[in-house]
């Protein structure tokens, strides 16, 4: 009897451990997906997926990493389906999409619509809603073979981590799939996306040039429809208004005509709907406190001159930015959005806002609150 009961015994746990070893997965045997681009070609899909060498990410005894090793999938077919799946038949391992951190879509797919693209991928359930979104302008796979510094991988570049760079220098938000899936939901909401582009300016190694990824201005998505992209010179203004922003450099008084170097942190906006007239006008308000990094003259060291300069050129960019958004039709400031927020009645009564938004006198006033703290004002002051 205690045999037969210790050979049944034994079955049990034979059972038991071949079904556990039948889910369990080697993370060396797993291909891990960390971006996903798409373009649109032609009347197709064309789906690239980038692959890291984890090899090549882990240090050696000596501490010491390997240059990065990157591999580019590439599948074409009629929707997003089917180029992934044509990947799939010579990925020779599993794919694991749980590390994804990046998302890049074309502007020709922009232009042909995402929606398809995005409701393919959230519904995977590896698949989560945290990467990062970006546009291109160029070539997607080319931005997906872009490795960082020192050889490092892409998981080093903008592409994969941007809040370091926008902590120095807020210009562009980048944005998560979870906030771009719900602007380009909302009734009235003009999206935001950075477009992503190579550039070899600036960088070099051994004498020779080196593309590095920069994000070069925006493309603006608004119910279903892209509306155009602005390169990043005309959206210095945008800074003002995202919720984001970090740290903004402001040449004072002019980029042109620099006297001042001011850096103003975390500043706060406020758009107020005002009535004067037929057509809705809003009131900004912008607060925010800052100080002086660089002095190249003597010009506004008296602290009121100082700050209403500032106060000025900040200005000065807002309403650049709302002349962009006039000559090229796009409600950046999602004037409409708030409308349709804060006065839903007036906004359901109109089929139309931009035309009555973008006529170039949506803008009353705009008030600048800046508070300077001056850092070393009387040291290295010039002798006149």
């Amino acid at each position: 009897m205690r045999r037969l009961w210790m050979i049944g015994l034994l079955f049990t746990v034979l059972i038991l451990a071949s079904g556990c070893n039948t889910d369990v997965k080697n993370i060396e045997h797993l291909n891990y997906v960390t971006a996903i681009g798409v373009d649109y070609k032609d009347g197709k899909i064309y789906c690239y997926i980038q692959f890291i060498d984890m090899h090549s990410e882990a240090k050696t005894s000596e501490g010491k990493r390997e240059a990065a090793k990157i591999w580019i999938g590439e599948g074409v077919g009629r929707n997003f389906e089917e180029a992934v799946f044509q990947m799939y038949q010579s990925a020779q391992e599993r794919v694991y999409w749980g590390h994804t951190t990046a998302l890049i879509f074309s502007e020709s797919l922009l232009k042909h619509g995402v929606e398809a693209v995005y409701d393919s991928i959230t519904r995977y359930s590896e698949f989560r809603y945290t990467p990062w979104v970006y546009s291109t302008r160029g070539s997607v796979k080319a931005i997906l073979q872009t490795k960082g510094f020192y050889d490092q991988s892409p998981l080093n570049t903008i592409l994969h981590v941007p809040e370091g760079i926008y902590a120095q220098t807020s210009t562009i938000e980048s944005i998560k799939l979870h906030r771009f899936v719900r602007e380009i939901r909302e009734p009235g909401y003009t999206a935001c996306i950075p477009t992503l582009t190579l550039d070899n300016r600036h960088w070099s190694q051994s004498g020779k040039k080196k593309n590095m990824l920069t994000i070069d201005g925006a493309v603006f998505y608004k119910d279903g429809q892209l509306k155009g992209y602005v390169p990043i010179q005309e959206l210095m203004g945008l800074r003002w208004f995202q919720r984001e922003t970090i740290r903004a450099g402001v040449s004072v008084p002019s980029p042109e005509k620099p006297s001042v170097q001011v850096i103003v942190n975390d500043p706060k906006s406020k758009l107020t709907r005002v009535h004067d007239g037929a057509y809705p006008k809003f009131n900004i308000r912008i607060r925010a406190k800052g100080y002086v990094v660089n002095r190249v003259d003597n010009t506004l060291s008296d602290d009121s001159e100082l700050t209403q300069a500032t106060e000025n050129a900040i200005r000065a960019e807002i309403e650049q930015l709302y002349d962009v958004s006039v000559k090229r039709k796009l409600d950046i400031m999602n004037m409409e959005y708030r409308l349709f927020r804060h006065h839903h009645s007036e906004w359901a009564a109109v089929d139309n806002w931009e035309s009555r938004l973008l006529n170039g006198e949506a803008i009353g006033g705009i008030a600048v609150d800046i508070s300077i703290k001056h850092a070393s004002a009387v040291k290295n002051r010039r002798k006149e």
